[in-house]
């Protein structure tokens, strides 16, 4: 029920209402002690009567009348009448940033003096180790001599408290999600705590709505919101200054180590945040992009992102193409499992490769091998975090910038984007293989690899498809039948899968004792998981890891609960960092299902999902999940995949797939 006016609070006489919001009633009140105006806001919260709910509340409370500072509203008193808590502010003049926005997009220059107002209020109440938590338009006040004002500090936290609690979830006891949706960084998306970063975010989020006028996660539904927060790129194409696109990429990175550190570092003018880098600036380029030049000293041939003025010499007559035949002719005779070579530097085959294109700039061909034979030792050389993967994608983007539909170039840069190195970019791998597939039809191949693309992001049919048509062989037994096996059980055809998976060499069978299990035949699972311990590849820990996370689900199947967890941590630490880690995370996540741990099963579900394994058919339908299908996190996870699904299936279809 609202305040009517006369009515009083404390001292307070209550003279109308001047707003409503999700936290709250604000009330125009008379303090007749001063003789002053304040505002009153009466807060909102089901748990008022609950004295656990009353306490926090007023500790909270109390925090944030503890900040002082001139970008920060005042708190002037705190009250409790009639089971209601109050604050008393300072009665301020003028319109929230969400009106102004309203109105349109503001100018670059307004725009940058009022966010640095904000900045700078931010950075204060950091320093005192405290944030926000709730940054947006409506919690931002501009008055009317040009100053702003940040409000609802009414969840705030300190520090010292969240820095210790890694297991904040996304829903509070009342199922209410904390802040507002549009506003969470990604790692309050998936639950987990904010910290400073997360309040950095957001000031990247009011900023680019600021200078565009628009929210860059607002969709339809909260599941899309959160799908979008997670994965898209609002800056890719919106039009920004040399000023705010630096500032904005350093914000809104993904990843919370990516960003500034505090509000502080958004205002030192002696910081250099990080600019974009190419036409599709991913976290691993940049600096790498530098430290990899200086290592392989190929910092004067690789710098310009623009082909080279040398026209491309017809190949056979090119002065680089002894030294580009001789790199071909090593590269097609290289065993990887006996590679001994540390660093590219020390390559044989970089090296003549660099030497044909030391004599011939405009040596494509030679420019595309070397590309090649990067993504190959990505591929290889799993987790290394190198500058290999960027140096990569240089090259394979100064091919594409002379020959845009070079099948050949698109299908490295799809492979490139589905590695542990470049971040798993799920959805620019599948347009562009399914472009280089479309262009090239004949290239079985690059039809294989688009298979496992779709097979990994849950275009399951289309997958099946791929693989049936298939003469592509694979290496080390990997090949389509091994694919289609694999499809099989995603698709729960267990004993489709199974038939097939008895046909396959030991190493290529590490996923059928999963199989077998869910057949009803434990024992005959656990025979075969203790068997082909022996025929993984020596010193594999991709191998390793992936039967250790099978046997962990195994034994958590079988009631043996402190040998299923002891086993999936050395599964997890045999695999993390690893190139296709994620397929162990996904059973590793059954296992925990199956124990009733809830986080531990959906911490693994995320680290499968972020890290390549995005099938949401599988999710949706696997038994294996279902302790976890009553739980409201997993129903909003299992949304956000949903969502994410539906945009693979649309874009596949945009980029010429069937």
């Amino acid at each position: 029920m609202s305040l009517s006016p006369g009515s009083r609070i404390g001292p307070y006489e209550v003279r109308g209402l001047l707003g409503a919001g999700g936290m709250g009633e604000v009330y125009l009140a008379w303090d007749p002690r001063l003789g002053r105006e304040v505002a009153l806001k009466r807060m909102s919260g089901a748990g008022s009567e609950d004295p656990e709910w009353r306490a926090r509340f007023l500790s909270e409370a109390r925090l944030a009348a503890g900040l002082k500072h001139p970008g920060i509203v005042a708190i002037h008193d705190i009250l409790w009448e009639d089971s209601a808590p109050y604050i008393v502010m300072e009665r301020l003049e003028g319109e929230t940033l969400r009106e102004k926005i309203h109105r349109g997009p503001i100018p670059e220059e307004e725009a940058r003096a009022l966010w640095l107002k904000a900045v700078r209020a931010m950075a204060a109440a950091h320093a005192q180790g405290l944030i926000h938590r709730d940054l947006k338009p409506e919690n931002l006040f501009i008055t009317r001599d040009g100053e702003l004002k940040i409000l609802d500090f009414g969840l705030a936290k300190r520090l010292d408290v969240l820095e210790h609690d890694a297991t904040v979830a996304l829903q509070t006891g009342t199922g209410a999600i904390l802040g507002t949706l549009t506003y969470l960084s990604p790692e309050q998306a998936r639950g987990e705590s904010a910290t400073r970063r997360s309040d950095v975010h957001a000031l990247g989020l009011v900023l680019f709505e600021m200078l565009t006028g628009r929210a860059a996660f607002r969709r339809g539904t909260p599941a899309e919101i959160l799908a979008a927060i997670l994965n898209d790129d609002p800056l890719r194409d919106a039009p920004l200054s040399p000023w705010a696109a630096p500032v904005l990429q350093a914000c809104l990175a993904k990843d919370p180590e990516l960003r500034p550190a505090s509000a502080a570092v958004l205002d030192d003018p002696t910081v250099r945040l990080a600019a974009p880098v190419l036409e599709r600036s991913r976290r691993w380029l940049g600096s790498a992009v530098a430290a990899g030049l200086a290592v392989l000293g190929l910092g004067g041939l690789w710098l310009s992102r623009r082909p080279p003025a040398v026209p491309a010499s017809t190949a056979s007559r090119s002065p680089g193409w002894a030294a580009l035949q001789r790199a071909e002719y090593m590269a097609s005779r290289l065993d990887w499992n006996k590679a001994t070579v540390s660093t590219p530097g020390q390559d044989p085959i970089v090296q003549a490769y660099q030497e044909a294109l030391t004599a011939d700039p405009g040596l494509l061909e030679a420019r595309l091998g070397l590309a090649e034979h990067l993504v190959e030792w990505v591929f290889n050389r799993e987790g290394e975090k190198s500058a290999v993967a960027p140096l990569a994608y240089e090259h394979i983007q100064r091919v594409l910038q002379v020959h845009p539909d070079d099948p050949k170039a698109l299908e490295l840069r799809g492979r490139l984007a589905f590695t542990h190195d470049a971040g798993y970019h799920m959805e620019e791998a599948l347009v562009d293989l399914a472009r280089a597939s479309r262009l090239d039809p004949g290239n079985e191949k690059t039809r294989f690899i688009l298979g496992t693309i779709c097979e990994h992001v849950g275009l399951l049919d289309e997958a099946t498809r791929i693989y049936s048509t298939s003469r592509y062989a694979g290496k080390m037994g990997f090949g389509t039948q091994y694919r289609l096996a694999r499809v099989k059980w995603m698709n729960l055809d267990l004993e489709g899968a199974r038939a097939i998976y008895l046909t396959l060499v030991p190493v290529g069978q590490w996923e059928l004792p999963a199989v077998l299990e869910r057949m009803g035949k434990a024992v005959e699972a656990q025979a075969l998981a203790q068997t082909l311990k022996e025929f993984g590849p020596a010193g594999s820990r991709t191998f390793e890891s992936d039967l250790q996370a099978v046997q962990s689900f195994l034994l958590a199947r079988q009631g043996r609960g402190a040998e299923a967890r002891a086993l999936a941590q050395k599964a997890e630490a045999a695999g993390q960092g690893r190139a296709h880690f994620h397929h162990a995370a996904y059973h590793l996540a059954c296992a925990y299902a199956a124990l009733g741990d809830e986080a531990e099963a959906l911490r693994l579900l995320r680290i499968a999902t972020e890290e390549g394994l995005p099938c949401y058919p599988l999710i949706q339908r696997d038994p294996r999940l279902d302790p976890l299908r009553a739980r409201p996190v997993f129903k909003l996870f299992l949304e956000a995949q949903r969502v994410r699904w539906e945009g693979f299936k649309a874009r596949y279809a945009d980029a010429g797939g069937n």
